[in-house]
């Protein structure tokens, strides 16, 4: 499969009225019409194709075109010849499509979440990995798994990173309303991950990490941009 473009609905962030109203309604119809044929019909041919009585109840659900129509909309407002667009609501989705990506491509690569353990066993032969999980369990597991791998059981705080020594990162960063020293600044946990992970990428190399909106809005890290 070639997709080109991959939408997460598990992290949009802040959320418009429009859209809160949408998502509201969309709970109720799950709640009272979750397995019926009406909300087949919903999501396969859009808002329009349902009957007034429906609508009515929920006219929150009043922009949904379909899901055929809703991938070219998306098609439309970003590459025209896009092949495919997928479309999903799980986190882990995205990260193991990431994961596929990077592998094509990779030879040495740092996982910062070792609870996502089996992501490693999609690479190719010879792919080496840095996996820092400061879980004991989860990275017991993981070294069990792949005995041959650098599997470290550490504060990611504190494991050592040379700069430019991976080609590749992937993971979901971790959040606590903490501050952690790097170089002199003060950055929230999550962004200290996406800033020591930045470091330790080889230029032209790929980083797929899972963070919120709030990581693309810090002025902070764009000296590691």
């Amino acid at each position: 499969m070639n997709t080109a473009l991959y939408l997460d609905t598990a992290r949009m962030g802040a959320i418009c009225p429009t859209a809160r109203e949408a998502c509201q309604a969309y709970l109720a119809l799950t709640a009272s019409e979750g397995c019926s044929t009406c909300f087949e019909s919903l999501f396969r041919d859009g808002f329009d194709a349902w009957p007034m009585p429906l609508r009515a109840r929920y006219a929150g659900l009043a922009t949904w075109p379909g899901l055929t129509r809703f991938k070219d909309h998306v098609r439309a407002v970003t590459i025209s010849d896009m092949p495919e667009v997928l479309i999903a609501n799980r986190t882990s989705h995205l990260t193991r499509l990431a994961a596929r990506c990077l592998f094509r491509v990779c030879q040495r690569v740092l996982t910062t979440d070792l609870e996502w353990r089996n992501f490693m066993s999609l690479g190719h032969p010879g792919m080496r990995y840095i996996g820092v999980e400061l879980d004991r369990i989860s990275g017991r597991i993981a070294r069990a798994l792949h005995p041959d791998q650098d599997i470290r059981i550490e504060n990611f705080r504190d494991t050592r990173l040379p700069d430019d020594s991976v080609d590749g990162v992937i993971g979901n960063v971790p959040f606590a309303d903490v501050k952690l020293d790097y170089h002199g600044q003060k950055l929230s946990m999550h962004d200290f991950f996406l800033a020591k992970s930045i470091d330790a990428l080889k230029p032209g190399g790929v980083l797929a990490l899972v963070t919120t909106h709030f990581t693309l809005d810090n002025r902070i890290l764009k000296n590691w941009a």
